[in-house]
């Protein structure tokens, strides 16, 4: 599935991203990218949530979600339904799932390319869970392995 978004979504998202951002501030160093990346990382996972509760209501997905400020953690899914919605920027050569969220009890995973400055996203099917596990595994700058496809071949699912 593929369309628009309103512009205002970018505003709204933009904002419960900074609260997000800030309440992840203690984050374990080696997984901060900087504060401008983890910025855009939350503007893409608020609009990808938002996403997703619009477009596939049928999953249960609750919208946006802000981190605890206590840094407690974050549920292991993203809806009732126990599918993780993941967004990534339009564009990039990897879309990624870690492999330790992969193996949190999810059943699925919702892909969620989204281009912010057009306004445009494209959005999977639901991924069964066995079906990211045996993607490529990738070993990211931040010491976190990932499951990774290339978005090429990610377009082909949907």
């Amino acid at each position: 599935m593929y369309g628009a978004f309103p512009s205002s979504w970018v505003v709204a998202a933009t904002e419960i991203a900074k609260a997000r951002t800030g309440s992840n501030s203690g984050r374990q160093p080696h997984r901060d990218r900087g504060a401008l990346r983890n910025l855009s990382s939350d503007i893409l996972g608020v609009l990808a949530e938002r996403l997703a509760e619009h477009y596939r209501p049928d999953l249960g997905v609750r919208s946006p979600r802000v981190l605890d400020a206590s840094g407690a953690s974050a549920p292991k899914s993203d809806s009732v339904s126990g599918v993780d919605v993941k967004s990534s920027p339009y564009g990039r050569p990897r879309f990624l799932v870690n492999r330790a969220q992969a193996h949190s009890g999810i059943v699925g995973v919702l892909a969620v390319l989204v281009d912010v400055g057009a306004c445009w996203f494209w959005m999977s099917p639901v991924i069964p869970i066995e079906d990211v596990q045996r993607w490529e595994v990738f070993d990211g700058p931040y010491g976190d392995p990932a499951y990774s496809i290339r978005q090429s071949a990610l377009t082909i699912i949907g």
